[in-house]
């Protein structure tokens, strides 16, 4: 490092050599740092076999390759093709090959430098692809097949094989033209003049590239020198020739393109027109340290004959191309803004399809379902995605499935609807015959209770009957045995005194009264006395009947019962009271004694059921 440091000090301390014109030789320069991370592809092309030399082109390519050694970069990261070197082969092979390898030095942060000094074309657009320039190699020969199968594609090609790494950038810079003619302006292909301009295509957005000139201008050398100009007047503004517009004492890649542009015009003084071009991101070169002063260049227009006489025409001059080139920049701008804001649309509307297309998807089982929640979800859907600019491009289809779906909705409802009615009518058809029927059964079981309760109140009647008359003859037969057996012991008793019975008139034992108590009664008496008890029973039975009703709150079967008796006693004693006016047979006192027995145990029973 030490000896690499003293042997530049010791260049630069030794005087500069001038070239023809008064340019200085620039083939030194002061130390500085910044491309230890940096690679570098150098291509020169002087000596050409079929096509005119450019001269100067390897001094210049050398000039470069000492300016990057003063920069720091590695010198294993310096390759550098220069005349037969440099050559297009099948399968991108040659200097497209160099230019992939040179990319891979390249650290993150670092700088891919690419310069080419030789000569370029233009290829018309074919089926190969559109028409764009092209670095022609040492062996182009002097027609169109040649300049297109031995040309190098710009765009397509060679800038793609520069693409850095990530984290690192690439400048390129070429001192070649696009207009198919050599430095002194002679074509490189006579009488197939002049071929298609290149189209611009947008640069990648790690690069930074210079050109010489504009597609219809040619590069040329500098006036009163054999040296290219563009690649010598750019090496010199980056070395720190180039005015420091901005104040930081630092050039920048603008800074170093207006040097050139202005250089060139000076000295050219109309000989030529050669604008140089800038494309890319200028941010991409960091500004580098101004070492280098700029030569004198009044000094070179003294030598090269030009000065004050053109000075008002180079003046205007400069100003219509700053003019040209402010317009130049602003259309880009311009387009470039257009372009974004296009691209910015277009990422917008594709992001706005990509949503409704994911929105879609999820609502799309929910509708698969139908109903209601399917509306909802449409309805949502529709909602959700609205946009002010772009169309829903689901939105149709979703409007016809909400509109297929409410239909069906409403056909639905109204079938719920009929079901439901028909539901309910058939409710109440079931609750009327379940009242109905239940109606039925509770009257059929009161009348079943009624009927057994009766059947039970006729059982227990009956036998309250029966046993009130055995129970009231009974009593009937005990008081006529105690009558007939008072009737004995008094009978007795008297027989026993001798008193038979005494008369009214005479007084003497009335024997025709005992005679009359010992006569048994006459079947007539009998019965009249019968009807009499019957009778007497049927007024009872009437009574009874009164007090039946009363007590039973006019219970109405039981009220036919008692009246029949009524009726039956009367008619039995009217029956018996005639027959015994009509008839007069024996009978005893037992008859009569059983038929009173018979109305008291039937009064008595009627009495103890109530």
């Amino acid at each position: 490092m030490k000896n690499h440091t003293l042997a530049a000090l010791l260049c630069w301390a030794l005087p500069l050599h001038s070239l023809a014109g008064g340019w200085p030789e620039l083939n030194t320069f002061k130390p500085t740092e910044g491309g230890e991370r940096d690679a570098a592809l150098i291509v020169a092309i002087e000596d050409y076999v079929y096509v005119s030399d450019v001269h100067g082109a390897l001094k210049n390519a050398e000039a470069w390759r000492a300016w990057l050694r003063a920069r720091r970069v590695p010198e294993l990261n310096i390759m550098k093709l220069y005349d037969k070197d440099v050559w297009h082969g099948p399968n991108d092979t040659g200097l497209l090959e160099a230019a992939r390898k040179t990319a891979r030095l390249v650290k993150p942060g670092g700088t891919l430098w690419f310069v080419f000094i030789g000569h370029g074309a233009a290829r018309k657009a074919d089926e190969n692809g559109p028409a764009e320039g092209l670095l022609l190699d040492q062996t182009v020969q002097q027609t169109p097949a040649s300049i297109a199968a031995r040309g190098i594609p710009i765009e397509s090609k060679l800038l793609p094989a520069l693409t850095p790494p990530q984290g690192a950038r690439a400048v390129i810079l070429i001192d070649a033209c696009f207009s198919g003619r050599d430095s002194t302006g002679q074509a490189l292909s006579p009488g197939l003049q002049p071929l298609l301009l290149p189209e611009e295509r947008p640069t990648p957005p790690a690069q930074l590239v210079f050109t010489a000139a504009g597609a219809s201008e040619f590069a040329g050398a500098l006036p009163g020198a054999e040296r290219p100009a563009f690649s010598y007047l750019m090496l010199g503004a980056l070395s720190g020739w180039a005015e420091d517009q901005d104040g930081d004492r630092r050039v920048s890649a603008r800074e170093a393109l207006n040097f050139s542009q202005a250089w060139l015009n000076r000295t050219l003084a109309g000989s030529r027109v050669q604008t140089p071009e800038l494309r890319g991101n200028e941010q991409i070169l960091t500004p580098l340290p101004k070492i280098e002063r700029a030569p004198d260049l009044a000094a070179i227009e003294s030598t090269l004959g030009v000065g004050d006489q053109y000075g008002d025409l180079m003046i205007a001059q400069q100003k219509r191309q700053e003019i040209e080139r402010l317009k130049r920049e602003a259309a880009e701008i311009e387009a470039k803004i257009q372009l974004e804001q296009l691209q910015k649309r277009q990422r917008e509307e594709a992001d706005y399809q990509a949503r409704v297309e994911r929105s879609w998807s999820a609502a799309s089982p929910v509708v698969a379902g139908g109903g209601p929640i399917a509306i909802q979800a449409l309805e949502r859907f529709l909602e959700q995605n609205k946009h002010k600019e772009f169309a829903n491009p689901r939105e149709m289809e979703a409007r016809a499935k909400m509109e297929k779906l409410r239909a069906l909705t409403l056909a639905a409802e109204r079938r719920d609807r009929e079901i439901e009615a028909a539901r309910a009518k058939r409710a109440r058809q079931g609750k009327i015959r379940d009242t109905t029927q239940r109606r039925a059964e509770l009257k059929a079981r009161a009348e079943a209770e009624a009927r057994a309760e009766a059947e039970v109140q006729v059982e227990a009647w009956a036998k309250a009957r029966a046993e009130a008359r055995a129970e009231a003859e009974a009593r009937a037969k005990a008081k006529a045995r105690a009558k007939i057996e008072s009737w004995r012991r008094t009978e007795a008793r008297r027989a026993e005194q001798g008193l038979v019975g005494l008369s009214t008139n005479t007084g003497q034992p009335d024997v025709s009264a005992r005679q009359s108590a010992e006569r048994p009664m006459s079947t007539r008496e009998n019965r009249l006395w019968t009807g009499a008890s019957l009778l007497g029973g049927g007024f009872l039975m009437l009574g009874a009947n009164q007090v039946v009703q009363s007590a039973i709150d006019k219970n109405s079967e039981l009220m036919n019962i008692s009246a029949y008796l009524t009726y039956g006693l009367w008619a039995s004693g009217l029956v018996v009271g005639v027959w015994g006016f009509m008839t007069d047979e024996p009978s005893s006192n037992q008859a009569h004694l059983s038929v009173l027995c018979d109305g008291e145990a039937c009064m008595g029973a009627v009495m103890g059921r109530f």
